[in-house]
Order: structure tokens, then C-alpha cells, then sequence
């Protein structure tokens, strides 16, 4: 779902996925957008799954892309 959600905006944003580092958590996986935008798409999308947070994935994606 996370992954779907970042290539979405990569797609529609024009942004880049950054290298992984270190232990692949749901926190790894990072897409650079336009305007210096950190996007979290996998941990927003876990969060959401995990009832950590009730965030829709398109309130997320209206969030951080203004």
C-alpha cells in the first residue's frame, strides 16, 4: 500500500526514491519531492494499517504536498 502510495506521487510529483540504509524498516523507504519534501509513504501507510494513526493515504499525500 505504502509502496503503491510513493510511486503515485513519484509519478504524478516527479520525485525519487532515496537509496535505503541500514535495517529496512517501514521508515527506510523515503521519496524526495519537489520543493525539498521528505515523503514517508510506507510508514504513513503502516501507521494507518496499525491504528497508530486514522490518516487516509490521500489526506496524507494532500498533506505534504500542499
Amino acid at each position: 500500500v505504502g509502496a503503491y502510495l510513493g510511486e503515485v506521487l513519484r509519478a504524478t510529483r516527479g520525485g525519487t526514491w532515496d537509496p535505503t540504509r541500514g535495517e529496512l524498516r517501514a521508515e527506510a523507504y523515503r521519496l524526495s519531492l519537489p520543493g525539498g519534501i521528505k515523503a514517508l509513504p510506507v510508514a504513513a501507510a503502516f501507521e494507518r494499517l496499525t491504528g497508530r494513526r486514522l490518516e487516509q493515504p490521500s489526506d496524507y499525500a494532500r498533506r505534504i504536498t500542499g
